[in-house]
């Protein structure tokens, strides 16, 4: 019995060892592709929420403070990023597909909801917790299904990919901002939601997993606080707003994984 449980093992990790990644090639980088504009309407639309506080504090939310308006906005990012963490388990459990597009649907229906938003509630439901979890589940595929894709040129994939969050944070505001102006917040929303609907197309079409699970629950594996070198990254990301102690704790975080590998 033993035996037996350690040749499956044993295979199981060969078959690990020998998977062969493409690293180029049509159908990888067209999966960057679809990563990039997963990215860009989810990192790319969260630089823009500024500008919503600002329209909201002039128009539909005036009799608010403006840091009760910040709630909202603070909500949706604080989402898509803590999300994120048991949207990958499921992601590494169950694949790409379904969470995408579960995803998707929820995100391209905050933009179409937004636009008959009124009152603060509203808002915060909208955008603040099914924007903010929708956004986590598209952005955990956006970054993570490249590592399904490349290997040895994983870098430079991702690179690619993140440039549509740059680029995307650069479009969004400069659309709104004329949007808002000449045909108010309603057009605007539905704009920006078509726009998003039209990046989202492209990612689920694009953006398919091609491994096995490599977990069998999608529950977080909290094992991964015994590697040292994880921990003292987690800290120096938290540190990140002191530029040298994150320096300090990323060079803690490297020199402990030479000293294992040692």
């Amino acid at each position: 019995m033993t035996d037996t449980i350690e040749q499956a093992i044993g295979i199981e990790k060969h078959d690990h060892e020998d998977e062969s990644y493409p690293d180029g090639g049509l159908r990888a980088w067209l999966v960057v592709l679809g990563s990039f504009s997963l990215l860009f309407a989810t990192f790319g639309f969260q630089t823009s929420v500024g500008l919503f506080q600002l329209h909201w504090s002039l128009n539909q939310l005036k009799e608010y403070s403006p840091s009760q308006i910040a709630w909202i906005p603070s909500v949706f990012i604080f989402l898509s990023l803590a999300l994120s963490i048991q949207t990958g388990a499921i992601f590494d459990r169950y694949g790409a597909r379904y969470i995408l597009m579960a995803g998707s649907i929820g995100y391209t229906a905050t933009f179409f909801l937004l636009a008959r938003c009124m009152h603060y509630w509203q808002f915060m439901l909208c955008l603040g917790v099914l924007g903010g979890s929708s956004s986590a589940a598209i952005v955990t595929v956006g970054e993570g299904v490249i590592s399904h894709w490349f290997k040895k040129r994983r870098g430079q994939a991702s690179g690619f990919a993140m440039v549509g969050s740059a680029l995307g944070g650069i479009t969004f505001p400069l659309m709104l901002k004329p949007l808002l102006e000449k045909f108010g917040w309603a057009w605007a929303m539905q704009t920006v939601g078509f726009v998003i609907l039209a990046c989202l197309l492209i990612g689920n079409m694009f953006c398919g997993g091609r491994l096995l699970a490599t977990s069998t629950s999608a529950v977080v594996d909290i094992r991964c606080f015994l590697d040292s070198k994880f921990n003292w990254l987690t800290v120096s990301v938290f540190g990140k707003t002191n530029f040298l102690l994150s320096s300090v704790l990323y060079h803690f975080a490297v020199c402990s994984d030479v000293l294992q590998e040692d």
